[in-house]
């Protein structure tokens, strides 16, 4: 059974200075707390990643993670690569959404989809998924506004 969150927040930032930081996977481990590691496997012909490894502390586990990357000019969104559904987290859809708000801000929004293979309580899984989501939201907004 999956668990989907989703946040908004506004950002001091440009929505291109976003997606830089966003798009630099290798620097995910310097400003999200829960990425022990992270690497570039592919990138699309804008040398933009379209493939990465994860390494993640996730429920006191650590969990590897391919992940392929989609992008547009104001959106990025990853899933996890075929084959990789049988680690700890057998589903992470997670879609970043930004909108300039014409003063200088972003709006980001945050969705996720998590799935884990484990026996959770709907409601255990729930509190994970969003204690992570809004770590990584804060945790990113600290890293874009430095």
């Amino acid at each position: 059974m999956s668990t989907t969150v989703s946040r908004t927040i506004l950002i001091a930032a440009q929505p291109d200075k976003l997606l830089s930081t966003l798009r630099d996977i290798a620097a995910y481990p310097d400003w999200q707390q829960d990425v022990e590691t992270a690497e570039v496997l592919e990138a699309d012909e804008l040398a933009r990643p379209s493939r990465a490894r994860m390494v993640l502390s996730a429920i006191g586990k650590r969990v590897e993670q391919i992940l392929v990357l989609e992008h547009t000019d104001r959106e990025l969104k990853w899933s996890l690569a075929p084959g990789h559904e049988k680690s700890l987290i057998s589903r992470n859809d997670t879609e970043f959404r930004l909108v300039e708000t014409g003063d200088g801000s972003t709006e980001l929004t945050v969705r996720q989809e998590f799935e884990f293979n484990l026996k959770l309580p709907r409601t255990l899984a729930r509190r994970i998924v969003e204690r992570r989501s809004a770590s990584m939201v804060r945790q990113f907004k600290e890293a874009a506004e430095a």
